[in-house]
């Protein structure tokens, strides 16, 4: 027994990477009792068990305390939850992802809209959900949200090249013609060890 806790003791410290650190706190052969539940509860931990499981109130202070607990009979199985845990202690990653520009050709106040951006799109695509960089003389001067996309009084959810639309940009009115919307969509990337 013990030499199959330090087995995969050492399995477990192998998995670290520069991003996640892996650090055991306690090993030890047996069933996992109230004591490990409250050292991986000080320790903000998780319990992985190799062939045992709880016993007597343990898995109600796991509970209690918020404790995960898991127990396999497989060491692979115990491996492959805790890189699942460790990928999910990271933070995902965002890149930006060009959709497409337009040209402001004129300004329409609309009561109650705000300022009506009116548009010919040059390249690519200007979605409804779209974020957009708003660009004056080659410099951002502002990146927002498109609050509403139209083709003449009917609300679009996307605009292509060589066509014309208003477009509303969220809590900026200060567009002026001949600004560049660039629009784009943030993806996010699923962080990897």
């Amino acid at each position: 027994m013990q030499g199959s806790a330090e087995a995969l003791k050492q399995a477990l410290l192998e998995l670290s990477t520069d991003k996640v650190k892996v650090e055991v706190i306690s090993s030890g052969v047996g069933a996992i009792t109230q004591t490990d539940v409250k050292t991986a509860s000080a320790g903000e931990a998780v319990i992985i068990g190799f062939n045992t499981k709880p016993v007597g109130k343990a898995g109600q202070i796991a509970d209690a305390e918020k404790v995960p607990v898991y127990t396999f009979n497989v060491i692979y199985n115990a491996l492959d939850k805790t890189r699942e845990l460790m990928v999910g202690l990271l933070e995902p990653e965002y890149r930006e992802r060009d959709q497409g520009e337009a040209e402001v050709r004129a300004l329409f106040p609309i009561p109650k809209v705000g300022v009506v951006a009116g548009c010919r799109v040059m390249r690519g695509l200007i979605q409804r959900t779209s974020h957009v960089r708003v660009v004056r003389g080659g410099t951002v001067i502002h990146k927002g949200r498109i609050s509403s996309l139209r083709v003449i009084k009917e609300d679009v959810k996307e605009v292509r090249e060589g066509f014309e639309c208003g477009i509303v940009i969220d809590s900026f009115p200060e567009v002026e013609p001949g600004d560049i919307l660039q629009a784009f969509e943030i993806e996010t990337i699923a962080p990897t060890l």
